[in-house]
Formats: C-alpha cells, sequence, structure tokens
C-alpha cells in the first residue's frame, strides 16, 4: 500500500515535558505541552515545511530555549535529587538571569564564565562558585541525553575549568575547625544513652558518621577495655556501650 503522504507529522510531547515535532530526522521542540505558545509553534514549523515541499528551511532556528530547559530540569530535579534543590534553583536563577530567552544551543562556554563572574560579583565564594557551575554543566549535560539540544553544548561547556585558589578574585571559605571538646561535653548530657555512645566512639576512633551509623557490634573488637577520653579515669570499653545501649 502506497505511504500517504498528505499526513502531516504529529504534535507529540516529550518525556522531559516539551511539546515537539519529528521532522528530517530530529526532534523540533516547540515550548511546553499543550500550551497556546507551543501550538502556535507547531502551526508555524509545519506551514514553513509545507511550503518548502516538506523540508525543513536552511534557515530554521526553532530550538528549545533555556528558560525551558531549565523548567524540565527542575522537574526531574525534584523526583531524582530533592536533596540538591536549592542548589538546582540557584542554578537556575542564575542562567536565567543572562540567558533565559536565548537558544540553550547557543549557551557557550563564554555564556558559563559570564554567569561563574556573575556570581563572583554578587560576593559567591570560589568553592560555591565551582558548585553552582558543576551543577549549570550537568544541567546541559541532561538536557542533551533528552535530546533537548545539540550534545555539543555539554561538550564545549566541559572545558571550561572551575576558579582555581589563588587565581580569582572569589574569597575562599573559611576552614571549619572541630567542635571544642567542651561543647562535645555539654551535649553528651542532653543526647539518648545510644548516641551519648555513638559520640565517644568518634571521638575515639576518628570513624565517619556514615561509618557509625552503619556499624554493628560484631564489627568492633571488644576483647580490651580502653580509656574512657571524657573521664580520663573509667577503663569501661565505650565500644560495649553501643552493644548494651549505656553510656
Amino acid at each position: 500500500m502506497p505511504r500517504l503522504i498528505s499526513q502531516l507529522p504529529r504534535y507529540r510531547k516529550h518525556a522531559s515535558g516539551q511539546a515537539f515535532v519529528y521532522l528530517d530526522g530530529r526532534n523540533i521542540y516547540l515550548g511546553p505541552y499543550r500550551s497556546l505558545r507551543s501550538r502556535e509553534a507547531y502551526d508555524r514549523v509545519i506551514s514553513e515545511w509545507t511550503a518548502n515541499g516538506r523540508r525543513l528551511p536552511a534557515s530554521n532556528e526553532t530550538s528549545t530555549t533555556i528558560v525551558e530547559i531549565c523548567a524540565a530540569y527542575l522537574r526531574h530535579a525534584k523526583l531524582y535529587y530533592p536533596q540538591l534543590q536549592h542548589r538546582v534553583i540557584k542554578a537556575i536563577q542564575v542562567v536565567t538571569k543572562l540567558y533565559g530567552r536565548t537558544s540553550a544551543n547557543d549557551f557557550s562556554p563564554l555564556s558559563l564564565k559570564a554567569c561563574r563572574q556573575s556570581m563572583v560579583g554578587d560576593g559567591g565564594s570560589r568553592n560555591y562558585v565551582n558548585r553552582i557551575s558543576g551543577q549549570i554543566k550537568y544541567m546541559f549535560k541532561w538536557a542533551a541525553s533528552e535530546e533537548l539540544i545539540s550534545h555539543e553544548v555539554p561538550a564545549k561547556l566541559a572545558t571550561v575549568e572551575g576558579l582555581r585558589a589563588g587565581r580569582t578574585e572569589a574569597p575562599e571559605t573559611d576552614p571549619i575547625s572541630p567542635v571544642a571538646d567542651e561543647d562535645v561535653n555539654k551535649t553528651l548530657g542532653h543526647l539518648p544513652l545510644i548516641v551519648q555512645a555513638m559520640v565517644r566512639l568518634q571521638r575515639l576512633t576518628g570513624i565517619r558518621p556514615d561509618e557509625l551509623c552503619s556499624m554493628r557490634p560484631m564489627d568492633i573488637d571488644r576483647t580490651r577495655d580502653v580509656i574512657n577520653s571524657d573521664t580520663k579515669s573509667s577503663t569501661r570499653n565505650p565500644c560495649r556501650s553501643i552493644h548494651r545501649g549505656a553510656s
């Protein structure tokens, strides 16, 4: 049966929430699905495609804007990275402030550096600026994986190195110092017995919090007594405290 060439390509919904139409071997993104703007963009693209002999005009510049990329990525991040929402929102604010309505395919390494300089001008520390810049890079990488933009965009952004210590006007953050022993001792009396024992064990061993929380009694050598660092006189093994639930 001959193919019906009179049928127009369908107005479709992408997994990112964007409307698109598949023409000449690529997706043309139109805006939020079922929005008036996306319907108008569909009619315009199809009219140009039909008038050009069912081919995209060479001058066709239809592409997803940065605002649309950010909206789609925010929906994705809320589902998969809820703990990073603050960082994602900040990255989106920085990008849309300077380049919101421009084509996402036009976002270049110089654009990323401009966003970075904007954060430095607002007083952002070097580590903070590098974290947000990395989040911006990842957002465009995700957009490329969803075929919302060209894969060349994240590849170019990856060439931008982070700010280096001593080579930027961005301030350094103060080093994180350990909590004073007297503050820990004051806090111990307000903690449940099990948590008290965990704190004492961490002070003695320097173990990381996640390792401490996943530790089992069988993982601890409890065959010898050790000096309790809080009293300097007790010979009771604090590791036994975790097993028994005592301080």
